[in-house]
């Protein structure tokens, strides 16, 4: 019977001495190892096919494959020495640790200790206690990685781990083995594992690297191929070694494949093939990489502008065995810079030109564009008024300068500030010069907070709108004025008599009208003439003026020889006393008239003042009116007033 050391061996069970001695070391040794590498290969044959699966399947399937192998291994044991057998289970619990994940990992150490258990044995316990502890150094593995794909210093790592987490199963259980079970057995178990593990891993790390880098490869190829710019490369001869299909529509050639071996000469002038080798000799001889754009002429005739970049390639040693070629096709972009350029010309072209000036200013309120007239609109700033300028320094300056000019009670800073809010708002602004002259500032905003102003000067029509308007208040003013008298005329005193009546029925103040007709002028005109007669008129107009000599009342010629005077603020007695310092002033004239009673111009005055049955202005008039005719018809040359006359009441009543 073994020592009970050589029975309790991690990994190993013990077998009856007659079955150990059937199958020696190196058979049972080789079998596992081929079950490995059958494993390996079939990972690898499948590497593809399983990475494109969904992750439950892909889980599924790893299980699968992993459980099939821990169990194949473990049903083909090995013998290490007399009476102790091993397997390769420790490798694929480590390698599902490594490249499988969490439930791979469960499910293949659930498999080896559930097969574990059935094949029983006296070294049972120990075995599943070792199994026990290469899922720790499988989970350890797995957290290791943090979700990245293990490297080959992960796979060492992980096979020494799991190698020696057998020793340490061993110390935990059994205590330290003898000198001789250390040598028969624990040194090759621990070697085979190692060896087995880092095998095995790093086959399938080379192998994951061998499938990443074909994936890279075609998508760099797929890429290369559909790239819509030409590509190629040329080796020290300058013949083709590859180029994409864009180049071979360029060399009017049908596939890449026949562009292979040739040189540009075949497609090209001696005089463009050689300038296109020169360039690809520079690269050659100075190893550096160079841009530039060349005007090229395609196979086909048409003419193209290409941004050409050439790269050295390089071997494995640093020497410079090739020129990669990368052609861009800029020609529309070439158009359409020369079409930019042409409208910029045409655009600084036009704003010199322009009458008006203009500045943009960008949304910090600096100029960006502006020509000259706009400068030259503001001629003690315009050294200011250049791109680049701030507004606000502007506007200090065109204080500071005297150039304009601040309104009372406005600061500089508030006024700075809302011509800065202006230049942000659509609108007109017009400014008063130093000068005399003024400018409109028309401002434009755009979604940018840009700002466009275009400056005007407006000075002359400026003048002629002042001029205009005083043109209007003459106009006005004639319109209103009678030419011969130089007094208000009819339609004047008609306004001023319905302001004030409904001014005097508003605050319930006095309100009289004095109508005034000079007497037998018909006759004055026969005897003296039209000239004498205006010239009679206008001495009354003088004397009635002279009489109305409040800022408020007003003198009028009401027609002919008949005059008005309004007396706002006059009652009865006042309006009486007024008539008779005109006919008293008229009679101090002393103007002849010989065909008159007293042998002198003379005048009837009826007057009225507004009473509580007036409701309108011509209740006023018509009672005046009435009066200065019952003055006519009683005598002339006398004074009549409308209040407290019963023949006046009468009439109007009737």
């Amino acid at each position: 019977m073994l020592h009970p050391a050589k029975r309790m061996v991690l990994n190993c069970r013990a077998q009856p001495v007659g079955r150990c001695e059937k199958v020696t070391i190196w058979h049972g040794l080789l079998v596992n190892l081929a079950i490995l590498s059958i494993f390996v290969s079939i990972w690898m044959q499948a590497y593809d096919a399983i990475g494109r699966m969904a992750v439950w399947l892909r889980t599924l399937t790893l299980s699968v494959l992993f459980i099939a192998g821990v169990i194949t291994v473990m049903l083909l044991p090995f013998q290490i020495t007399t009476g102790i057998q091993a397997d390769l289970r420790t490798t694929l619990i480590v390698l599902a640790g490594l490249f499988g994940g969490p439930v791979v990992v469960a499910g293949t150490t659930a498999a080896a200790l559930v097969l574990r258990a059935l094949i029983g044995g006296q070294g049972a316990a120990q075995g599943m206690a070792g199994i026990a502890a290469i899922l720790i150094v499988a989970a350890a593995c797995h957290f290791m990685l943090r979700g990245r794909r293990p490297r080959a210093p992960d796979v060492l790592l992980a096979s020494a781990a799991g190698a020696g987490g057998l020793p340490a199963a061993w110390l935990l259980w059994s205590g330290y083995p003898s000198q001789q079970m250390f040598v028969d057995a624990w040194i090759p178990i621990v070697t085979i594992v190692f060896v087995a593990t880092a095998i095995a891993g790093l086959s399938i790390v080379r192998e994951e690297r061998r499938a990443a880098a074909t994936r890279e490869n075609e998508l760099y190829a797929a890429a290369f191929k559909a790239l819509p710019n030409l590509m190629n490369v040329k080796d020290r001869s300058g013949r083709f070694v590859i180029a994409n299909p864009a180049t071979a529509t360029a060399m009017g050639v049908s596939n890449p494949e026949s562009l292979i071996g040739r040189t540009v000469f075949d497609f090209y002038s001696d005089e463009i093939a050689g300038s296109f080798e020169r360039d690809d000799d520079r690269v050659f001889n100075e190893g550096t990489a160079t841009t530039e754009r060349r005007r090229a002429e395609f196979a086909d005739g048409s003419v193209h502008w290409l941004k050409t970049t050439k790269a050295p390639l390089h071997d494995r040693s640093g020497a410079v065995v090739g020129v990669i070629t990368h052609d861009v096709d800029v020609t529309q972009s070439e158009l359409l810079a020369d079409a930019n350029e042409e409208m910029r010309r045409q655009l600084a072209e036009a704003l010199e030109n322009m009458s008006d000036g203009l500045a943009v200013f960008d949304a910090e309120n600096r100029i960006v564009i502006c020509n000259s007239q706009y400068s030259a609109l503001f001629p003690r700033t315009a050294d200011l008024r250049m791109p680049g300028s701030r507004l606000q320094d502007i506007l200090r300056a065109a204080i500071a300068r005297e150039e304009e000019a601040l309104l009372p009670g406005v600061t500089l800073e508030q006024w700075i500030d809302r011509v800065s809010t202006d230049l942000t708002q659509e609108g007109t602004r017009e400014i008063h010069l130093f000068d005399g002259r003024w400018i409109a500032v028309r401002v434009r905003t755009s979604h940018d907070g840009r700002s466009l102003s275009l400056v005007t000067d407006i000075t002359a029509a400026k003048m002629a709108q002042q001029a205009l308007v005083s043109s209007n208040i003459a106009l006005e003013a004639l319109a209103q004025t009678d030419s011969l008298t130089g007094l208000d005329n009819r339609r004047a005193f008609d306004a001023a008599l319905a302001r004030e009546f409904a001014r005097s029925t508003r605050n319930q103040s006095p309100l009289s009208v004095l109508m005034v007709d000079v007497d037998r002028f018909k006759a004055y005109n026969d005897a003296y003439g039209h000239p004498q007669g205006d010239e009679c008129l206008k001495q009354v107009a003088r004397m009635l003026k002279s009489s109305a000599r409040r800022p408020g009342d007003v003198a009028a010629r009401y027609g002919g020889e008949e005059f008005a005077i309004l007396l706002p603020d006059t009652d009865a007695e006042s309006a009486a006393a007024v008539a008779e310092l005109v006919r008293w002033g008229l009679g101090e004239l002393a103007i002849p008239h010989k065909d008159s009673d007293s042998a002198r111009v003379t005048v009837t005055i009826g007057t009225a003042t507004v009473v509580r049955g007036d409701r309108a202005p011509g209740d006023l008039l018509r009672r005046a009116d009435w009066a200065l005719y019952l003055g006519k018809t009683s005598g002339r040359d006398q004074i009549r007033s409308s209040q407290g006359d019963d023949a006046i009441g009468a009439r109007l009543a009737g």
